[in-house]
Protein backbone atom coordinates (compact mmCIF):
# COMPACT_ATOMS: atom_id res chain seq x y z
CA UNK A 1 0.00 0.00 0.00
CA UNK A 2 1.01 3.22 -0.60
CA UNK A 3 0.73 6.61 1.99
CA UNK A 4 -0.43 9.50 0.15
CA UNK A 5 -0.10 13.28 1.45
CA UNK A 6 -2.43 15.50 1.19
CA UNK A 7 -0.51 18.65 -0.33
CA UNK A 8 -1.27 22.27 0.28
CA UNK A 9 0.18 24.63 -2.18
CA UNK A 10 -1.08 27.57 -4.51
CA UNK A 11 -2.68 26.12 -8.10
CA UNK A 12 -1.42 22.39 -6.29
CA UNK A 13 -5.52 21.92 -5.98
CA UNK A 14 -6.20 22.28 -9.92
CA UNK A 15 -2.93 20.35 -10.50
CA UNK A 16 -4.55 17.57 -8.33
CA UNK A 17 -8.21 17.33 -9.74
CA UNK A 18 -6.17 17.15 -13.31
CA UNK A 19 -4.08 14.41 -12.19
CA UNK A 20 -5.99 12.44 -9.97
CA UNK A 21 -9.50 13.11 -11.00
CA UNK A 22 -9.30 10.08 -13.13
CA UNK A 23 -10.78 11.45 -16.62
CA UNK A 24 -9.20 8.88 -18.83
CA UNK A 25 -7.79 5.18 -19.26
CA UNK A 26 -6.87 2.92 -21.85
CA UNK A 27 -5.78 -0.54 -21.12
CA UNK A 28 -4.08 -3.92 -21.80
CA UNK A 29 -5.08 -7.08 -22.43
CA UNK A 30 -2.99 -9.71 -21.10
CA UNK A 31 -0.66 -12.10 -23.36
CA UNK A 32 -2.80 -14.22 -24.97
CA UNK A 33 -6.39 -12.94 -25.01
CA UNK A 34 -5.15 -9.88 -27.07
CA UNK A 35 -7.98 -10.13 -29.66
CA UNK A 36 -10.28 -11.33 -28.00
CA UNK A 37 -12.37 -8.39 -26.72
CA UNK A 38 -15.66 -9.89 -27.86
CA UNK A 39 -15.48 -12.70 -25.41
CA UNK A 40 -15.17 -10.07 -22.34
CA UNK A 41 -18.03 -8.69 -24.29
CA UNK A 42 -20.39 -11.46 -24.06
CA UNK A 43 -19.13 -12.64 -21.25
CA UNK A 44 -19.98 -9.64 -19.16
CA UNK A 45 -23.53 -9.71 -20.90
CA UNK A 46 -24.53 -13.36 -20.14
CA UNK A 47 -21.69 -14.70 -17.20
CA UNK A 48 -18.21 -15.24 -16.20
CA UNK A 49 -15.99 -15.78 -19.30
CA UNK A 50 -12.61 -13.47 -19.32
CA UNK A 51 -12.30 -10.64 -17.31
CA UNK A 52 -11.26 -7.05 -19.09
CA UNK A 53 -8.19 -5.40 -19.28
CA UNK A 54 -6.79 -2.34 -19.64
CA UNK A 55 -5.79 -1.89 -23.55
CA UNK A 56 -2.89 0.44 -24.45
CA UNK A 57 -1.36 1.19 -27.65
CA UNK A 58 1.68 3.05 -27.99
CA UNK A 59 0.76 6.39 -29.57
CA UNK A 60 -2.55 6.86 -28.77
CA UNK A 61 -4.01 9.70 -27.00
CA UNK A 62 -6.95 10.00 -24.95
CA UNK A 63 -9.21 13.17 -24.07
CA UNK A 64 -11.46 13.26 -21.38
CA UNK A 65 -13.40 15.93 -20.29
CA UNK A 66 -14.11 16.77 -15.99
CA UNK A 67 -16.38 19.34 -14.49
CA UNK A 68 -16.59 19.56 -10.51
CA UNK A 69 -19.22 21.42 -8.53
CA UNK A 70 -17.74 21.81 -4.91
CA UNK A 71 -19.97 24.12 -2.32
CA UNK A 72 -18.42 23.74 1.19
CA UNK A 73 -20.66 25.73 4.40
CA UNK A 74 -19.07 26.03 7.48
CA UNK A 75 -20.44 27.34 10.84
CA UNK A 76 -17.69 28.60 13.36
CA UNK A 77 -16.88 30.55 16.19
CA UNK A 78 -15.06 33.68 15.69
CA UNK A 79 -12.54 35.12 18.30
CA UNK A 80 -15.02 36.23 20.38
CA UNK A 81 -16.94 32.84 20.22
CA UNK A 82 -20.19 34.28 18.38
CA UNK A 83 -21.36 31.90 16.22
CA UNK A 84 -20.39 32.58 11.89
CA UNK A 85 -21.08 31.35 8.58
CA UNK A 86 -18.80 31.42 5.50
CA UNK A 87 -20.37 29.10 2.22
CA UNK A 88 -17.70 28.44 -0.46
CA UNK A 89 -18.52 27.44 -4.20
CA UNK A 90 -16.45 25.85 -6.39
CA UNK A 91 -16.64 25.04 -10.36
CA UNK A 92 -14.11 23.42 -11.98
CA UNK A 93 -14.30 22.73 -15.86
CA UNK A 94 -11.15 21.50 -17.48
CA UNK A 95 -10.05 18.94 -20.49
CA UNK A 96 -6.86 16.45 -20.17
CA UNK A 97 -5.49 14.08 -22.28
CA UNK A 98 -3.39 11.22 -21.86
CA UNK A 99 -0.73 9.78 -24.19
CA UNK A 100 0.63 6.29 -24.58
CA UNK A 101 4.11 6.61 -25.10
CA UNK A 102 5.43 3.18 -24.69
CA UNK A 103 4.24 -0.68 -23.75
CA UNK A 104 6.57 -2.65 -22.37
CA UNK A 105 7.52 -6.72 -22.37
CA UNK A 106 5.42 -6.90 -19.63
CA UNK A 107 2.34 -4.96 -20.99
CA UNK A 108 2.92 -2.24 -18.33
CA UNK A 109 2.11 1.10 -20.54
CA UNK A 110 4.15 4.72 -19.70
CA UNK A 111 1.76 7.33 -20.39
CA UNK A 112 1.87 11.15 -20.35
CA UNK A 113 -0.93 14.05 -19.23
CA UNK A 114 -0.90 17.52 -19.96
CA UNK A 115 -4.24 19.59 -19.61
CA UNK A 116 -5.25 21.51 -22.42
CA UNK A 117 -8.12 23.77 -21.04
CA UNK A 118 -9.60 24.78 -18.03
CA UNK A 119 -12.03 27.21 -16.22
CA UNK A 120 -12.38 27.48 -12.41
CA UNK A 121 -14.86 29.59 -10.83
CA UNK A 122 -14.59 30.26 -7.38
CA UNK A 123 -16.76 32.29 -4.78
CA UNK A 124 -16.94 33.01 -0.93
CA UNK A 125 -20.24 34.22 0.85
CA UNK A 126 -21.41 37.22 -1.44
CA UNK A 127 -18.18 38.32 -2.59
CA UNK A 128 -17.31 38.76 -6.53
CA UNK A 129 -16.32 35.18 -7.88
CA UNK A 130 -12.88 34.66 -9.48
CA UNK A 131 -12.94 33.30 -12.24
CA UNK A 132 -9.79 31.68 -14.04
CA UNK A 133 -10.15 30.99 -17.84
CA UNK A 134 -7.66 29.16 -19.93
CA UNK A 135 -8.85 30.70 -23.07
CA UNK A 136 -8.22 34.34 -21.73
CA UNK A 137 -4.61 34.92 -22.45
CA UNK A 138 -3.75 36.49 -19.07
CA UNK A 139 -5.00 33.53 -17.42
CA UNK A 140 -3.08 31.42 -19.62
CA UNK A 141 0.33 32.77 -18.85
CA UNK A 142 -0.87 32.10 -14.85
CA UNK A 143 -1.11 28.67 -15.57
CA UNK A 144 1.85 28.10 -17.95
CA UNK A 145 3.37 26.07 -15.64
CA UNK A 146 1.02 22.99 -15.79
CA UNK A 147 -1.50 24.10 -19.21
CA UNK A 148 -0.50 21.93 -22.06
CA UNK A 149 2.44 20.76 -21.34
CA UNK A 150 3.57 17.14 -19.41
CA UNK A 151 2.80 17.34 -16.10
CA UNK A 152 2.76 13.67 -15.23
CA UNK A 153 4.42 10.66 -16.46
CA UNK A 154 3.94 7.64 -14.75
CA UNK A 155 3.17 3.76 -15.30
CA UNK A 156 0.27 1.53 -15.34
CA UNK A 157 -0.32 -2.14 -15.88
CA UNK A 158 -3.48 -4.11 -17.18
CA UNK A 159 -5.57 -4.02 -13.98
CA UNK A 160 -5.37 0.14 -13.92
CA UNK A 161 -2.56 -0.18 -10.83
CA UNK A 162 -0.24 2.44 -10.26
CA UNK A 163 3.16 0.51 -10.72
CA UNK A 164 5.72 3.78 -10.56
CA UNK A 165 5.48 7.84 -10.81
CA UNK A 166 8.49 9.16 -12.92
CA UNK A 167 7.72 12.58 -12.75
CA UNK A 168 5.08 15.12 -11.48
CA UNK A 169 4.46 18.71 -11.36
CA UNK A 170 4.17 19.95 -7.86
CA UNK A 171 2.60 17.51 -5.08
CA UNK A 172 0.27 16.29 -7.68
CA UNK A 173 2.16 12.70 -7.17
CA UNK A 174 1.37 12.64 -3.86
CA UNK A 175 -2.67 12.32 -5.06
CA UNK A 176 -1.88 9.38 -7.51
CA UNK A 177 -2.39 6.67 -5.43
CA UNK A 178 -5.78 7.36 -3.44
CA UNK A 179 -7.26 8.95 -6.87
CA UNK A 180 -5.98 6.33 -9.44
CA UNK A 181 -5.53 8.12 -12.34
CA UNK A 182 -7.97 6.01 -14.31
CA UNK A 183 -10.68 5.44 -11.17
CA UNK A 184 -10.49 2.10 -10.84
CA UNK A 185 -8.69 -0.80 -10.33
CA UNK A 186 -9.98 -3.66 -12.37
CA UNK A 187 -10.50 -7.53 -10.79
CA UNK A 188 -7.90 -10.15 -11.19
CA UNK A 189 -10.34 -12.75 -11.30
CA UNK A 190 -13.96 -13.46 -12.20
CA UNK A 191 -16.41 -10.50 -14.01
CA UNK A 192 -19.81 -11.69 -12.74
CA UNK A 193 -22.55 -9.20 -12.38
CA UNK A 194 -22.99 -8.19 -8.89
CA UNK A 195 -19.07 -9.42 -7.85
CA UNK A 196 -17.43 -7.08 -5.40
CA UNK A 197 -13.68 -6.14 -5.16
CA UNK A 198 -11.78 -3.55 -3.01
CA UNK A 199 -8.50 -2.02 -2.16
CA UNK A 200 -7.12 -0.02 0.31
CA UNK A 201 -4.89 3.18 0.56
CA UNK A 202 -3.06 5.02 3.22
CA UNK A 203 -3.62 9.02 3.50
CA UNK A 204 -1.10 11.67 5.53
CA UNK A 205 -2.79 14.50 6.45
CA UNK A 206 0.03 17.33 6.87
CA UNK A 207 -0.18 20.71 8.31
CA UNK A 208 -1.43 22.70 8.49
CA UNK A 209 -4.82 20.51 7.69
CA UNK A 210 -3.22 18.51 10.33
CA UNK A 211 -0.73 17.01 12.48
CA UNK A 212 1.11 14.67 9.73
CA UNK A 213 -1.09 11.31 10.60
CA UNK A 214 -2.42 8.80 8.70
CA UNK A 215 -5.64 7.22 8.15
CA UNK A 216 -6.35 3.96 5.75
CA UNK A 217 -9.45 4.24 3.28
CA UNK A 218 -11.15 1.79 1.32
CA UNK A 219 -12.81 1.57 -1.68
CA UNK A 220 -15.38 -0.93 -2.93
CA UNK A 221 -15.96 -1.93 -6.31
CA UNK A 222 -19.27 -4.02 -7.43
CA UNK A 223 -20.18 -4.65 -11.10
CA UNK A 224 -23.30 -3.51 -11.98
CA UNK A 225 -25.32 -3.23 -15.12
CA UNK A 226 -24.09 -3.04 -19.05
CA UNK A 227 -25.28 -1.00 -21.73
CA UNK A 228 -24.27 -2.54 -25.42
CA UNK A 229 -20.05 -2.37 -24.47
CA UNK A 230 -20.30 0.10 -21.45
CA UNK A 231 -20.14 -1.74 -18.11
CA UNK A 232 -21.33 0.16 -15.17
CA UNK A 233 -19.43 -0.42 -11.99
CA UNK A 234 -20.61 1.03 -8.33
CA UNK A 235 -17.91 2.37 -6.35
CA UNK A 236 -18.00 3.78 -2.72
CA UNK A 237 -15.35 4.65 -0.26
CA UNK A 238 -14.94 5.18 3.53
CA UNK A 239 -12.43 5.50 6.14
CA UNK A 240 -11.87 1.85 8.28
CA UNK A 241 -11.36 4.20 11.50
CA UNK A 242 -12.08 7.82 11.42
CA UNK A 243 -9.68 10.29 12.18
CA UNK A 244 -10.23 12.78 14.78
CA UNK A 245 -12.98 15.31 14.07
CA UNK A 246 -10.90 18.00 13.52
CA UNK A 247 -8.69 16.55 10.84
CA UNK A 248 -11.90 15.06 9.31
CA UNK A 249 -12.43 17.85 7.07
CA UNK A 250 -8.92 17.37 5.43
CA UNK A 251 -10.13 13.83 4.23
CA UNK A 252 -13.56 14.31 3.03
CA UNK A 253 -12.59 15.07 -0.43
CA UNK A 254 -11.41 11.45 -0.97
CA UNK A 255 -14.71 9.77 -0.02
CA UNK A 256 -15.95 9.40 -3.50
CA UNK A 257 -19.43 7.77 -3.87
CA UNK A 258 -21.29 6.38 -7.38
CA UNK A 259 -20.85 5.06 -10.79
CA UNK A 260 -17.77 4.41 -12.93
CA UNK A 261 -17.94 3.45 -16.98
CA UNK A 262 -15.95 0.97 -18.74
CA UNK A 263 -15.24 0.63 -22.42
CA UNK A 264 -15.22 -3.37 -22.51
CA UNK A 265 -14.36 -3.99 -26.09
CA UNK A 266 -11.96 -0.59 -26.67
CA UNK A 267 -10.34 -1.73 -22.84
CA UNK A 268 -11.14 2.25 -21.82
CA UNK A 269 -12.13 4.07 -19.20
CA UNK A 270 -15.46 5.76 -19.99
CA UNK A 271 -16.85 8.16 -17.65
CA UNK A 272 -18.17 8.77 -14.20
CA UNK A 273 -20.51 10.04 -12.34
CA UNK A 274 -19.65 11.08 -8.51
CA UNK A 275 -20.72 12.88 -5.31
CA UNK A 276 -19.68 13.13 -1.96
CA UNK A 277 -22.82 14.41 0.70
CA UNK A 278 -20.63 14.57 4.00
CA UNK A 279 -21.62 16.77 7.22
CA UNK A 280 -19.65 16.98 10.44
CA UNK A 281 -20.49 18.38 13.34
CA UNK A 282 -18.53 19.62 16.65
CA UNK A 283 -14.93 19.49 15.02
CA UNK A 284 -13.68 22.87 15.51
CA UNK A 285 -15.44 23.20 19.14
CA UNK A 286 -19.28 23.03 20.49
CA UNK A 287 -21.50 24.36 17.80
CA UNK A 288 -19.28 24.13 14.96
CA UNK A 289 -20.44 22.77 11.36
CA UNK A 290 -18.95 21.38 8.22
CA UNK A 291 -20.61 20.48 5.30
CA UNK A 292 -19.48 18.70 2.26
CA UNK A 293 -20.98 18.38 -1.28
CA UNK A 294 -19.24 17.82 -4.33
CA UNK A 295 -20.31 15.83 -7.72
CA UNK A 296 -18.07 15.30 -10.81
CA UNK A 297 -18.76 14.09 -13.82
CA UNK A 298 -16.52 12.83 -16.41
CA UNK A 299 -16.86 11.73 -20.06
CA UNK A 300 -14.65 10.72 -22.90
CA UNK A 301 -14.31 13.22 -25.22
CA UNK A 302 -13.85 10.26 -28.41
CA UNK A 303 -12.85 7.03 -28.31
CA UNK A 304 -9.10 6.59 -29.66
CA UNK A 305 -8.54 2.94 -30.67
Amino acid sequence: MVEVRIPFRRYGWLVWLGVGGGVLAAGLIPQGVAGDASQVVAGARGGSVLPPRFRWTAGQNLMYKLRQRTVVEETYLDEQRRQQQRHTFNDLQLTRQWTVQAVDANGIATLQMQIVQVRSEWRRDNDEPVIRDSNQTEHAREMASFLNRPIVNLRLDALGRLVEVKEAVGSSAQRLEAELPFRLVLPEGKWEAGQSWQRAVKVKVEPPLGVGDSYWLEQKYTLGRQEGTIATIEVTTRWREAPPLAEQPAVLPFLWQGEIYFDLELGQYAGARLRIEQDLRDHAGPGSRYSYRSTLQEERLRPDR
